[in-house]
């Protein structure tokens, strides 16, 4: 399944004319057996390179070709996709004349260094890719930089064994990598080899290479245009522009720029140059200073006079992915007319023609990496596409075998050292999208555009429902249709959170899964302003604990293992950790973490923010100093949970001495983050985020009733070894089974004098049950309990105002909902009882006795018959179906409890006793007096 984590910018441009561009290249392999500084196996360059790809996610401007994807592969396959146009800087000098104007390529120049501005103000601070071909033009003539990333995700080249760069790199980046033809002999035996140190001072990531890569390719294309050279020349590099020349010159240390030494050595270029403007000369010369420190740097350069006749396209500060919105973006300015377009421009093979005039519609209107997301659950597979295009060649297994191998792991020769060895290649492969457009073709154009303000449902919508959710996420239409919905509701969040919270009911879909998380824990505010303001840096005596955890928290993904995934688990743990005093950090947080982090990672502001909202929520004083009250509290329910749907199962259990202290504590620390992987995790937590606290009690008891066969045969040492390692089991049946027991089970009984205050509430409301608000708080009190109470009762207690919501409700039902069974003596019952109790004495039930003239077992040898206590065959008649409620006076509750237990050891699901006794009625008016052959 297609996974992106950065979908932050919900107003992103739309896919427009471009197309999607593939490439690809192999980081570089470690020695097989290399370990870093921790002892630790050295993590795969492959993998350190898709860390760092995921910030060029959100970078968004008009002159940048958007990066949609960085996919790892088989043998340190990187694979590259990209906003791609088909034509570059140097298709255009040679197709259109207008691209020989010097006005017109100072526009270019200008609107490539707005782009890199942005990329400075990002903290991409070279790109080390400027060339001619690199310089992407669209259908309008705005030029988009391509491939500026490459440098920055390989760590300034050392994740790869190719050099980065070309011809039009900057002196130090030559020096440092030898790159545009120049083989590492030339270079040695050249006189750069004792060029002095000052002439090329300064770092190869500093922003004024790319400068110097901009002025060059201005230089070489305003002189071939007056001098007239040959095309082949401007492909492989100018003879005066070569790598070889520039490095000479550079160890002469005669000139302080490239200009000066370029016409020194060929004068007659000298009237060519000087035919330029003044203020055209003068940016060259500012670009082409052999001195980083001389040279300017892109802001600079985009205030000079050169430009005083252009405007910014776009903004060039800093922009990060912010939710909520609370402002929605201004329109989206219309396309330009087809007229405008630049004659005889190669566009996509899916941009329909109406009327003879190119229009854009449809998917072209949505983003681009909506639109690859699609792409790809309709069976786009990028390698492939690229293998049968010829840009990735696949060798049989016998022919990578390396030639040799030395004692430390590493290996030489072969074809799997020329695999490892090869530059990335420099064609680019527009995807077609012919198989998307088909899928979607039929879809009507007012789909793109649905109504958030009322649910629009038709019989697809309603066929979809009903098909598994696997299934659902990996249609086309399906997804598509769920995309831009959520997409228009999160544009409206908060405002539409109540309509967001009824889609999520049906499934969230996983393009927008983070943001609808956010939206569904009710983040809102600047979050960005606040977690900027928590300290993350000063040491705390938590990070050794946290720095030895992260390692090992859920390392099988690749985005997740990466260092720089590693630097934000630290980040947001630490920060979660300063900024609740009262709270300390144990282990399983960095699990409870990894979701968000996956989903946010552009975005640690909103991760932490979501953390935050999560614990508060789901795991309410479980990071304590001292959490054993309410672990101990929270197992207690749960083992009162199984006992009420599933006594069976807990009678063995509770025999064989495997108790939940033994296996549950991770599953509800790291709520079963530590039990299941990621993609797993995001179903049940889908799910969980709909319900209260209370569902994650029930989710753990779908489990075990998942397993249940298997259980009910295990002694403790099979139950120990089948949760050690946790079996495959199906998410989805464990997710829908959580929900069904949480709607069969009364509020009160997950209730925890541990839980956050805002759900401690009974089932209805005092005006549904028409009670007075006194009266309805005393009936759902149960704060009274102890923790010794909840650890020793085998049953869960139910408030009494859930007891009346559920007799109340039979009017309604066409079944009782619940089975009322009266303990007391018969003269107490026949005092005062709820109407439709069933009398069974305790003292006569627990000593095996006969009959009652009060609705007890039925005349006639029926108790002798059956086999356990009395009345157990009746009961599990009358209790089919319903919540079997045992009641006694408060002064003999001991009785009841010991009722409720006979009932679970004999098998009867869904046994309860009611909190108080009945006597918390007797100043309510519910109880009525019995006739004697009441039931």
């Amino acid at each position: 399944l297609p996974r992106f984590t950065d979908k932050m910018y919900l107003n992103d441009c739309p896919f427009g004319f471009a197309e999607l561009g593939a490439s690809t290249f192999v980081a570089s392999a470690h020695p097989s057996e290399s370990c870093g500084s921790n002892g630790l196996p050295l993590t795969p360059n492959s993998v350190r390179i898709l860390g760092r790809s995921r910030h060029l996610n959100s970078l968004s401007h008009p002159h940048l070709c958007s990066y949609v994807d960085v996919q790892r592969g088989k043998h340190e396959r990187i694979v590259v996709i990209q906003e791609y146009y088909n034509i570059n800087l140097l298709d255009a000098w040679k197709k259109y004349d207008v691209f020989k104007t010097e006005k017109k390529l100072l526009e270019v120049a200008h609107q490539v260094l707005q782009g890199l501005v942005y990329l400075t103000n990002m903290g991409i601070t070279c790109c080390c890719s400027i060339s001619p071909r690199n310089i992407l033009i669209d259908p309008f003539g705005v030029a988009k930089l391509y491939g500026y990333g490459l440098y920055y995700i390989t760590e300034m080249g050392a994740a790869v064994s190719f050099p980065i760069g070309s011809a039009y790199s900057a002196p130090e980046i030559l020096v440092s990598c030898p790159v545009g033809g120049a083989t590492a002999e030339e270079v040695t035996s050249s006189a750069a080899a004792a060029a002095p140190a000052e002439a090329v001072t300064g770092s190869v990531s500093n922003c004024t290479a790319d400068c110097w890569s901009l002025g060059c390719v201005l230089l070489q294309l305003l002189l071939l245009n007056k001098h007239k050279q040959e095309d082949a020349a401007v492909e492989e590099g100018a003879v005066s522009l070569n790598v070889k020349t520039v490095l000479e010159l550079v160890a002469e240390g005669r000139h302080e720029d490239l200009v000066s030494g370029l016409l020194d050595v060929h004068p007659e270029l000298t009237h060519v140059y000087q035919g330029l403007k003044a203020s055209t000369r003068e940016l060259l010369n500012q670009c082409l200073q052999f001195s980083p420190v001389s040279r300017a740097t892109p802001s600079q350069l985009l205030q000079h006079p050169a430009f005083s006749e252009l405007s910014l396209s776009g903004s060039v500060e800093a922009r990060y992915p912010r939710f909520p919105l609370h402002m929605l973006p201004p329109p989206r300015p219309p396309f330009p007319h087809s007229s405008a377009m630049l004659p005889g421009y190669p566009l996509p093979a899916d941009m329909a023609l109406h009327s003879g005039e190119v229009r854009v519609r449809g998917l072209r209107e949505r983003n681009i990496k909506e639109v690859y997301h699609l792409w790809q659950l309709a069976g786009g597979q990028t390698e492939q596409e690229l293998s049968k295009h010829g840009l990735i060649h696949t060798y049989p297994p016998i022919l990578t075998l390396p030639s040799m191998a030395v004692v430390e792991g590493e290996v030489f020769g072969g074809q799997f050292h020329h695999l490892h060895q090869q530059q990335p290649s420099q064609a680019t492969l527009a995807l077609s999208l012919k198989a998307l457009c088909s899928h979607l073709a039929h879809i009507p154009y007012c789909k793109y555009y649905p109504f958030i303000t009322q649910k629009e449902s038709d019989a697809e919508d309603v066929e979809a429902r009903k098909l598994p959710l696997v299934i659902r996420e990996r249609d086309v239409e399906h997804q598509f249709h769920r995309i831009i919905l959520y997409h228009r509701l999160l544009r409206a969040y908060p405002y539409q959170r109540d309509r967001i919270v009824i889609e999520a009911g049906q499934d969230i879909t996983p393009y927008w899964r983070g943001l609808v998380w956010a939206a569904l824990l009710g983040v809102d505010g600047d979050v960005q302003d606040s977690y900027a303001q928590i300290d993350k840096v000063t040491p705390t005596s938590t990070d050794r604990q946290i720095e030895v955890d992260i390692p090992r928290c859920h390392q099988y993904d690749e985005l997740l293992s990466s260092p720089l995934a590693h630097v934000k688990f630290m980040r947001l743990l630490k920060a979660w950790v300063v900024s609740h005093p009262g709270l300390v950090y144990w282990q399983g947080l960095d699990s409870l973490t990894a979701p968000f982090l996956y989903l946010n990672f552009n975005n640690e502001a909103l991760a932490y923010a979501c953390l935050s909202a999560f614990i508060a929520k789901y795991l309410h004083k479980f990071f304590l100093r001292d959490n054993s009250a309410v672990i101990q509290e929270y197992l207690a329910k749960f083992s009162q949970l199984i006992a009420f749907h599933d006594p069976l199962l807990y009678s063995h259990l509770s025999g064989i001495g495997f108790v939940p202290e033994l296996y549950a504590i991770p599953w509800f620390l790291t709520m079963y983050t530590h039990v299941f992987p990621l993609s797993q995790i995001f179903h049940v937590w889908d799910t969980l985020l709909l319900y209260p606290a209370s569902l994650a009690l029930c989710v753990a008891t779908a489990i075990l009733r998942h397993l249940r066969h298997q259980l009910l045969t295990y002694s403790f040492n099979d139950c120990i070894l089948l949760f050690s390692d946790m079996p495959d089991i199906n998410i989805e049946q464990i997710v829908s089974e959580s929900v069904l027991l949480h709607k069969q089970t009364p509020e009160s009984l997950t209730y925890r004098h541990h839980a956050p205050h805002h759900h401690r509430r009974c089932s209805d409301t005092a005006d549904e049950l028409g009670l007075e608000p006194a009266t309805m708080a005393l009936l759902s009190a149960m704060d009274d309990m102890t923790l010794a109470e909840v650890r020793n009762e085998v049953c869960a207690r139910i408030s009494a105002a859930d007891l009346i919501a559920a007799t109340t409700r039979r009017g309604r039902n066409t079944e009782l909902a619940v089975l009322i069974i009266d303990t007391r003596p018969p003269h107490m019952y026949q005092s005062g009882s709820l109407v439709g109790a069933w009398n069974i004495p305790g003292d006569a039930w627990l000593s095996g006795g006969g009959n009652d003239s009060n609705g007890g077992s039925p005349a006639g040898g029926s108790c002798e018959e059956a086999t356990g206590p009395p009345y157990v065959r009746e009961i599990k008649e009358r209790a089919k179906d319903k919540i079997v409620v045992v009641m006694g006076a408060r002064a003999a509750h001991h009785i009841t409890l010991q009722v409720c237990e006979e009932l679970v050891q004999e098998g009867v699901p869904r046994v309860c006793s009611l909190h108080g006794g009945v006597d918390v009625f007797q100043a309510t008016g519910q109880l009525v007096v019995a006739s004697p052959t009441a039931t």
